[in-house]
């Protein structure tokens, strides 16, 4: 007889289980993780002139002369700005400045402090020309930032010039009346906001930049609500894989399927050499049961008999003692 003397404080009435709410987010961050940030690629590694000859060329030219004047003003003052700053690419050098580790609601208040333009319309004109770094792809704001302002008018020129043909086919997929409805404008507006943040276009899209954008959002707002419609619509491009999530609307709520050990640990069981066997016994239950009914011997076993027992007689408790349970509860 082996008696476990590897216990916690005794328990004076049975514990509530730990919840197992996150734990199918969590499984998904773990199995589909996101695209990291880059700060290295073609069109940020350009020199000052081809950034500029770019923005004088279509599509990024615009087709009214003043507004064309302002956006390439703006940007040649942030590309003048971001070459004090440390780095090699565009990127780089806005990584390492103060814009990067800000807000975007901050790059408004302080954008013409940082860059050292004193004009009346400095706010507007700066604005306009991160616009145009942003459509040639040459700055990525991350998702943070961005999600600390909006822009109608940059979800309009991303969906035109940054893989038109995958939203043409997606406009297309869901038809007109989603396409310009509320919700089908907040899912645009998700996508742009992927498609700056990490580049490519809605094929590059993956389950793990979909995850990254909800935790962001709620961290921003606390609540996801009309922001997941988004996700239906990449599901319904056919990129992703078919084991990803459903949806990611309740994915941060909902348990999903856990592990045996998880499923005795949330019940806290006093005895390490104990929680084992009975983590033991259950999987070699596994096997033979689906996961409700394996949950529900998981409850019945750990909560509604073991710690029961526990409750009764604290402390010096046999695994031969819970063997024998054990096989009575078979």
């Amino acid at each position: 007889m082996v008696t476990s003397t590897e216990t916690l404080d005794a328990p004076t009435a049975i514990r509530d289980a730990q919840p197992l709410a996150g734990e199918a987010l969590r499984a998904a961050k773990k199995r589909f993780p996101p695209r990291p940030y880059e700060d290295d690629w073609s069109a940020t590694s350009q020199s000052y002139d081809e950034v500029v000859a770019r923005l004088n060329r279509p599509p990024l030219r615009a087709a009214s002369e003043s507004t064309h004047f302002y956006r390439r003003r703006g940007a040649t003052l942030i590309l003048r700005w971001l070459l004090d700053q440390p780095g090699d690419t565009w990127q780089q050098r806005w990584n390492a400045s103060p814009a990067a580790s800000s807000t975007g609601a901050q790059w408004n208040k302080l954008n013409a402090n940082w860059v050292g333009y004193d004009a009346a319309n400095a706010n507007g004109i700066l604005n306009t020309g991160l616009f145009a770094l942003v459509c040639a792809d040459v700055l990525r704001p991350s998702l943070h930032w961005q999600l600390t302002r909006t822009s109608t008018n940059l979800r309009a020129i991303i969906t035109r010039h940054r893989d038109p043909e995958g939203f043409a086919r997606l406009q297309e997929l869901v038809g007109p009346e989603a396409w310009s409805s509320h919700l089908g404008i907040l899912a645009k507006n998700v996508l742009v906001k992927l498609v700056i943040a990490k580049g490519g276009g809605l094929a590059d899209i993956n389950v793990g930049d979909a995850i990254e954008y909800m935790e962001a959002h709620r961290a921003q707002r606390a609540t996801s609500g009309g922001q997941s419609l988004f996700y239906s619509w990449l599901k319904d491009l056919g990129h992703l894989p078919p084991d990803a999530p459903v949806s990611l609307r309740l994915l941060h709520r909902t348990s999903g399927q856990v592990s045996v050990e998880q499923l005795v640990d949330r019940y806290q069981p006093q005895s390490k050499p104990i929680r084992d066997l009975l983590v033991e016994y259950l999987k070699e239950r596994q096997p033979t049961m689906d996961y409700t009914s394996l949950e529900d011997a998981s409850r019945t076993l750990v909560r509604n008999f073991w710690l029961q027992i526990e409750r009764i007689q604290p402390g010096a408790v046999s695994t031969d003692r819970c063997e024998s349970a054990v096989g009575e509860f078979s």
